[in-house]
Formats: C-alpha cells, sequence, structure tokens
C-alpha cells in the first residue's frame, strides 16, 4: 500500500511541464525489510519522472552498513539511479549510530565508503568534507540542485534553534549559481527554515524546497483534514519531541514568503528501534508515502 500526496506549481523558468518524485527516511535497519522502498520504486517506474529525489534517511543507524543489509540497500539505490535521475541528499541518521538507549544517545559517525558507493550509483553528489556537505549536487540545463546539511549536532538540541540556524546560514553564505534554472534546495530537516525565508538569501532564491524527517508528525493521510486546519500542517509529535501546537510544518505544502516547502511524510513513519510501536507501523494505519510534484510553465497558468 502506498499514498502518493500530489502538488502542483509554476515557474516561468520551465519550459515544458516536469514531473518530480520525492521519497525520504526510509531508515532501514538490519531487521528491516526493503517492501515499502519496493512499493516506492515501482511507483517511480510506472510515472517517470524527470528527477526523483531521495531527502535523507535511507538508512536508521551506520551500524547497519557492516551487516548483510548493506548489500540489499545498494541494489535498491542502483535500481533507483538506472530508473531515472536519482539525486539523494543525507538526513541525521545517515550519519550517525546510537550508543545508548536515549533519544538523544547518538554520536555522528560519516561512512564515507558508503557515500562514495551511493553517488557512484545515482546522479547526486554526496562528498562530505569538513564535517558537512552543502552546495550544489546536481547541475543540468534544465534545474540546479543545492543542498544544506545542518551540523549533526542541530538536529540533537531539545528544540531547534531558528537564531542558530540563522547565524550559522549567514555565516556559510549558500547560493545558487545559476538565474534561469529551476532552483530546488534539499533539506532533511524543514523545523525552523520556514520561519527564516527573509534572514536566509538561499532560501529566498529557492523556487522549491524539498524536505523530510518529520514523518507526518505521526498523523495518517486520513486523519490529517482535522490538521490542515492551520496552515503550518501540525502533527501530533516531531523527530525532536516537540508535541501538539509545536509540532508545526510536518506535512504537506507550506508556502511561506513565495517559497514552497513540500514536507514528504516518508517511507517509514516509527524507526525499528522504537521496537514496542512497530505493530502501528502497518500500512493500514501509518501507510506508506510519498510525493509527485509538477512543475508548469507559469504561462499556462496565465492561460
Amino acid at each position: 500500500m502506498i499514498h502518493v500526496n500530489h502538488f502542483k506549481i509554476y515557474s516561468d523558468k520551465v519550459k515544458k511541464s516536469l514531473v518530480l518524485s520525492c521519497d525520504s527516511d526510509w531508515h532501514i535497519g538490519e531487521k528491516s525489510s526493503l517492501k515499502r522502498v519496493d512499493a516506492v520504486q515501482k511507483r517511480v517506474d510506472r510515472v517517470e519522472p524527470d528527477y526523483r529525489f531521495i531527502v535523507g534517511d535511507m538508512i536508521d543507524d551506520t551500524k547497519v552498513l557492516k551487516t548483510a543489509k548493506r548489500k540489499e540497500l545498494l541494489q535498491s539505490i542502483a535500481i533507483a539511479g538506472r530508473a531515472s535521475v536519482t539525486i539523494p541528499c543525507l538526513g541525521n541518521h545517515d550519519i550517525a549510530h546510537k550508543t545508548g538507549r536515549g533519544e538523544l544517545s547518538w554520536e555522528e559517525d560519516v561512512p564515507m565508503d558508503w557515500l562514495e558507493q551511493v553517488e557512484l550509483l545515482t546522479a547526486g553528489i554526496l562528498t562530505y568534507q569538513n564535517r558537512v556537505y552543502e552546495g550544489i549536487v546536481y547541475l543540468d540545463d534544465q534545474v540546479e540542485v543545492v543542498a544544506m546539511n545542518p551540523p549533526f549536532e542541530y538536529y540533537f538540541k531539545e528544540e531547534e534553534s531558528k537564531q542558530w540556524f540563522i547565524d550559522y546560514y549567514q555565516r556559510k553564505k549558500l547560493h545558487f549559481a545559476t538565474t534561469d534554472r529551476l532552483h530546488i534546495l534539499l533539506l532533511h530537516t524543514p523545523a525552523v527554515a520556514p520561519d527564516c525565508v527573509e534572514e536566509l538569501p538561499i532560501l529566498q532564491e529557492a523556487d522549491l524546497v524539498l524536505c523530510g524527517h518529520m514523518h507526518a508528525g505521526i498523523v495518517p493521510p486520513y486523519a490529517r483534514f482535522a490538521f490542515g486546519i492551520s496552515k503550518d500542517h501540525l502533527g501530533l509529535r516531531t523527530p525532536n519531541n516537540q508535541l501538539l501546537k509545536y509540532a508545526k510544518y510536518c506535512w504537506g505544502e507550506v508556502e511561506k514568503n513565495g517559497v514552497p516547502f513540500i514536507i514528504n511524510p516518508g517511507t517509514t513513519k516509527l524507526g525499528p528501534e522504537k521496537k514496542l510501536l512497530q505493530p502501528l507501523n502497518c500500512p493500514l494505519l501509518l501507510p506508506n508515502e510519498m510525493s509527485e510534484i509538477e512543475v508548469i510553465p507559469t504561462k499556462q497558468k496565465r492561460l
């Protein structure tokens, strides 16, 4: 079972419509099944998008890369790379392993050999230097894709700090290099970014921001109408343990200052480390989800 979320955006930078596919948060652990990932691939094969984006957390813990599951994962990524122009980015789970039982018991662990293998199988650049990869990760005659990747520690604060995020990226001075391509920004966590558009040029330059990480606030699609009253698209609980009215930007499309943020609900809602909650992770209760975005020339909107 797979639930597809459809979106349309308009841009004067495209001459013909483009179809973008976005999935995220596979969270594959040593005992995880790849059935959900396979279901996404079947949908991608059917739609044949111009570009596919995997917006972080393909793995649940870097420890899985030392098991037999690594080979299965590489096979899935290889299939994705052959089927379409596939551009991944990193999430916090892609560069860390758990060291204890607590929610915050994680340690940074950057598996360079794994990143290099993923690069070879896809169109994206994941080279990780100076503890962070950011900037242009893909460029052709239609799109320019830039990744923002907050430092690992950012994900493990009790509350991600808006001011910290602004200060950090004002120092980084990230920009898109072109003006005529469709600007797509990849940012695994949308936690505070929609509130920072006015302060950060890189967000202002984006035509579309693709995110994941929030797992739809653990709200299934059939219940989201109750949370859709708020334009901030609230959830029940976020990865950083925010609840209810503080759990915002969890799913769907959020537009801030003219910049559309599309937050993908994710392939897996509850990671495999939450063993007692796994019965809730069945497809009927928390279905596999992905997003499809049609980018339409602005002139067609006028017609």
